[in-house]
Formats: structure tokens, sequence, C-alpha cells
């Protein structure tokens, strides 16, 4: 069950939740189910992953006018690379409504949530399956997502790599811009291929 967001937060029905919220469920719980699966496949308390996949786009909904509000509040701090990409804020800021609105305080539920969109180099198991969940969720409907999802359920580090390939893939096609951990995370793929 989804977690309910009080009244009063700024990740509330009045800031624009409840227009997204059926998609937006369906979401998380997708997500959640897939982060358990895969906790369970590799060796991850799937109670934890699941709760990560439920909270981790709480601030989706948020334009980045209310993001901004809630990073003030909340006293967030975005590293230079986040700040620079609007898009992303949202897991920086659902990790702090996590924290403070729902008690979640285990660090690597929150790194997790803080980095599902890019991910980032010596990243956690728990990091890599709520990436690689969030990528290819049963709600995905791009081809690339179904791929991922069975890639990623025989091999979470060969999931990953198909998730982020395919993720930099896109934004590059769209002339996005691209998170620099993500940069890094590719490159060090390259590096320990290289090494053998």
């Amino acid at each position: 069950m989804i977690p309910r967001l009080r009244a009063d937060s700024e990740v509330s029905a009045g800031a624009g939740l409840e227009k997204h919220s059926h998609p937006l469920i369906k979401h998380l719980e997708a997500v959640a189910k897939l982060c358990a699966k895969l906790a369970r496949r590799n060796g991850v308390d799937p109670v934890r992953a699941a709760r990560a996949g439920l909270l981790h786009d709480l601030a989706k909904p948020l334009g980045k006018a209310a993001l901004a509000r809630v990073i003030r509040r909340h006293r967030v701090r975005l590293d230079p690379a986040t700040r620079d990409i609007p898009g992303v804020w949202h897991g920086t800021v659902s990790a702090a409504v996590a924290r403070a609105e729902f008690g979640m305080r285990e660090a690597d539920s929150l790194n997790a949530i803080i980095w599902h969109s890019t991910l980032r180099p010596n990243a956690s198991v728990l990091e890599r399956i709520l990436f690689v969940a969030d990528f290819c969720s049963e709600d995905r409907k791009y081809r690339e997502a179904a791929v991922g999802r069975r890639i990623a359920l025989g091999n979470l580090g060969l999931g990953v790599r198909y998730a982020l390939a395919s993720k930099l893939a896109y934004l590059y096609n769209e002339g996005e811009m691209i998170h620099t951990s993500a940069i890094a995370l590719w490159k060090g793929f390259f590096r320990k291929a290289a090494r053998g």
C-alpha cells in the first residue's frame, strides 16, 4: 500500500499529486514489486528495497518551483551536477521527504532514492536495484523495459549496464544533459572491461 502524504506537505494533493495519482501510484507499486524481487535474488532485504521503491518518486509530479521550495524548506543540498539538471532534483527531494515525512533513516535506502535516475560509481546493491527497477518496471511500456527486466532478473550487473546504456542513448538522442555520475559510471564499465 502506498503511504498517504500529509495534507500540509509540499508533496501533497495541493502540489499536484492528485492529478498524477493513478499513474504515479501504479509506477511506485510496480517499482516496489520489482525491487523486492531483485532484492531477494541479490541478498538485500526485500522489505527495505520495496519501501525505497514505494518512496523513490514522491516528488516527481512537482514542477521546478515547488521542488525548489522543498529544497529550501528541508535544507537539501544539491551537488553541482544535480543542481544543473532540474529533471533529476526529484530524487534528492523524494529522499528528503522520505526522511522527514515517513521516517526513513537508512542511508543506503536514502541514497538509492537520491541516485535512482542517474546512479553513480560504487553504488550499493540497493542503489543498483532501484535504478534498474525504475527503468524496467512492469508499468513501463517501451521495449527496452521488458528486455532490461529479463536481463536484470538473470544478472543485476548486466541489467545495470543495459539500463544505463539505454538511458544514455535516449538522453543523447534527445539532446538532454547527462549527469556526470552516469558518465563516470559508464567510463568505469569501459575501464573495467579493458582491464579484463
